[in-house]
């Protein structure tokens, strides 16, 4: 099996009968991840997310740090200087590289949540109303799926949960499918 993390760009669009799918690799380096608490890569991006992978195998901890986190936001900022999220952030991932597993997420537009809002629907990639929101006058209560629309510039932000990845920490891939 051969290790190529090389990005493909198929175009865009769709042509014929045939959907376009691109494959985007980011890689946060030694000198993205060492010392630091959480690091952010940028690209261009105008498609739909269907899938990501994040593989932390090769990452090390400098300090007791047992998770991570992962956001997508975009290049719109509100007043406080935030920007705007894609989804909701993915928390509680496990970034150990004892685990040495890549974490898989997928977008599922229209799926269903469970009725008490448990994630136990097998449904990651979420984007939730403020809890006091209401539609057709009911108070919405469950995250919504997330239908993997992006454009412009997106930011992809990898954290832990304390202290920071190990100064001489490996590389950390997040490979993202889209249309």
């Amino acid at each position: 099996m051969t290790d190529a993390p090389n990005t493909l760009n198929d175009g865009v669009a769709r042509y014929a009968s045939r959907t376009r799918v691109n494959r985007q690799v980011i890689e946060f380096t030694q000198s993205d991840l060492g010392g630091n608490a959480t690091a952010t890569k940028t690209l261009a991006l105008n498609g739909k997310i269907a899938r990501i992978i994040l593989d932390p195998s090769r990452v090390v901890y400098g300090g007791a740090a047992t998770t991570g986190s992962l956001k997508i936001t975009m290049n719109i900022e509100d007043s406080a200087g935030n920007e705007y999220p894609y989804c909701d952030t993915l928390s509680v991932l496990n970034f150990r590289t004892d685990n040495n597993t890549p974490l898989n997420f997928q977008t599922s537009e229209g799926g269903n949540m469970n009725a008490d809002g448990g994630a136990t629907s097998g449904l990651h990639l979420t984007v939730t109303a403020p809890t006091a929101s209401q539609t057709g006058g009911v108070v919405i209560d469950e995250a919504a799926p997330w239908n993997g629309l992006v454009c412009d510039t997106v930011s992809f932000t990898v954290a832990v949960s304390a202290s920071t990845f190990d100064a001489a920490t490996g590389t950390m891939r997040l490979i993202i499918i889209y249309e």
